[in-house]
């Protein structure tokens, strides 16, 4: 099924579809019960840096549009990450996972 507009879609009561574009033009996040977010290669856990991060360097379509795509996550609730490369995080709250976004912002916007 091919989506449209910016969503988010549903797509069963309890799986959310976020579109983020930026790693790629169409890629999307898939939240399970507010709680598990797969994110293929849009962010991940990385044990070097002990924090979420995302990858400039692999980035295929736009770093910009990607920025905004992670700052959409801060208005989601999950304490999950589950990505397609690194490692997964769990985090042991809401707000801790929003504080670690924000770190991975923080470093996206100088360009890292």
């Amino acid at each position: 099924r091919r989506l449209k507009g910016e969503g988010p879609w549903s797509l069963a009561p309890d799986i959310k579809i976020i579109g983020v574009p930026g790693h790629t033009r169409g890629h999307i996040n898939l939240l399970y019960q507010d709680t598990f977010l797969f994110t293929g290669d849009h962010i991940f856990w990385r044990n070097e840096v002990k924090g979420l991060d995302t990858s400039h360097r692999f980035n295929q379509y736009s770093w910009e549009i990607q920025i905004k795509s992670v700052e959409k996550l801060l208005g989601e609730s999950f304490t999950w990450i589950l990505p397609g490369h690194g490692y997964r995080y769990q985090a042991p709250s809401l707000q801790t996972m929003r504080e670690e976004i924000k770190k991975a912002l923080a470093l996206m916007r100088l360009g890292k």
